[in-house]
C-alpha cells in the first residue's frame, strides 16, 4: 500500500529501538491508500474512489511473557464509514524490533474485525477482490469473479462444523458473503484459537492465511442492516 507521505512518516519512524516498546498510540489524518495490484484498472478505480481518511491505533506490550495486545487499529472516514482491528499476539519474549522485522515468530491466538459500512468496503475491498479473482480464475469479467467467489465462499462455510461456529454466527456470515459487493451496516468478525496460529510461519499468502485462520478458529460473527 501506499499513502500520501507516507514516505515522510516512515522516516520519523525508521530508528528501530533494541526492544518492543511497552506501549504506543498514533494517530494520522488525511491519508489516502492505493493498492498495489497487477491491475492497472482495479489501481485507477480504487484511487478514483479514496476519500482522506483518518487512521488511529494503540498497543501494550509485555516483554516478560511476549503478550501483544493491538487494542484498536481503526480506519475512519465521514462519508463511507470506519472498520477496526483488534488482535492479541504472542511473540518471543524479551524479542527486539529488529529480531521481528527480519521474520520473528508470531502467534496470533484472538482476532476481531468490525466494518461500518456505508461505501468502504466497496471503495477499498471490491477492486481488489475482483482483481484476485480475474489473476486467479482469467476471468475477464469482474461481476462474473465476484459472483464466483461468493459461491466457493458459501460453499466453504456451509460445510463449518458447529463445535467451530453456532448457527445464528454462521447465518450472520453466510448473509455477510451473499450481500457481496455491498454489505450493508455492520459486521463484526471475532476468531480465537486454542492454540496460536503462527503467521511467520505461513509467509505472505492472504489465501493461505485465511484458509489456515478459518480452519482453526472458533468463528463468532454478527452482522445487522443499517
Amino acid at each position: 500500500m501506499k499513502g500520501d507521505d507516507l514516505v515522510a512518516f516512515l522516516k520519523t519512524i525508521a530508528s528501530k529501538p533494541d526492544h518492543v516498546p511497552t506501549w504506543g498510540r498514533f494517530s494520522v489524518e488525511g491519508m489516502r491508500f492505493t493498492p498495489l495490484l497487477d491491475n492497472a484498472l482495479a489501481n485507477y478505480i480504487a484511487t478514483a474512489q479514496q476519500w482522506p481518511m483518518d487512521i488511529s491505533g494503540a498497543f501494550r506490550f509485555d516483554p516478560k511473557d511476549g503478550y501483544l495486545d493491538i487494542q484498536e487499529l481503526e480506519l475512519t472516514n465521514l462519508r463511507l464509514g470506519k472498520a477496526s482491528l483488534s488482535a492479541e499476539l504472542t511473540l518471543p519474549k524479551d524479542t527486539n524490533v529488529q529480531a521481528l522485522t527480519q521474520g520473528g515468530s508470531v502467534g496470533l491466538t484472538h482476532l476481531r474485525f468490525r466494518l461500518d459500512n456505508q461505501g468502504l468496503f466497496e471503495g477499498m475491498a471490491v477492486p481488489s477482490l475482483a482483481a484476485f479473482q480475474q489473476q486467479l480464475t482469467g476471468a475477464d469479467d469482474p461481476e462474473q469473479g465476484i459472483n464466483q467467489l461468493r459461491g466457493n465462499a458459501v460453499a466453504a462455510l456451509q460445510i463449518l462444523p458447529d463445535n467451530q461456529i453456532d448457527a445464528e454466527s454462521k447465518k450472520a456470515l453466510l448473509r455477510f458473503v451473499q450481500d457481496l459487493p455491498h454489505p450493508t451496516g455492520f459486521f463484526t468478525l471475532d476468531l480465537a484459537f486454542d492454540k496460536p496460529l503462527q503467521i511467520g510461519s505461513l509467509g505472505l499468502d492472504a489465501t493461505q492465511l485465511a484458509q489456515t485462520a478459518l480452519a482453526s478458529a472458533k468463528i463468532s460473527v454478527s452482522y445487522k442492516a443499517r
